[in-house]
């Protein structure tokens, strides 16, 4: 199945608030999320055949959850030979006024 760029993956913050809290009860020494800039997502967005961006978990040497991103085709293939992302701005510290999904 191909990729088209409008695929809809959006759900009630509800649901999103229920995910996150399980997260954090699982794995309480673990960062709650990361920020990444507008320009960084939007920058493998603008990669040639991007449709979407694929995020990868991975982790550091001291065992921190870590995100990698890249931009992604239609056909489901990662192009990666230009960037990929990493370094957002970890949460906490940078996780803003509490709410459902990071407290």
């Amino acid at each position: 199945m191909a990729f088209t760029g409008h695929e809809n993956h959006t759900i009630p913050t509800a649901d999103g608030a229920a995910l996150t809290k399980e997260f954090r009860k699982r794995f309480s020494t673990q960062p709650k999320g990361y920020f990444f800039s507008k320009d960084t997502l939007q920058s493998m967005l603008d990669t040639t055949n991007s449709v979407g961006i694929r995020f990868y978990f991975g982790s550091d040497t001291d065992g921190k959850l870590k995100l990698v991103f890249c931009a992604c085709a239609a056909n489901e293939n990662d192009i990666y030979r230009d960037i990929v992302g990493d370094g957002g701005n970890i949460c906490p510290p940078a996780c803003g006024v509490a709410n459902s999904l990071n407290s």
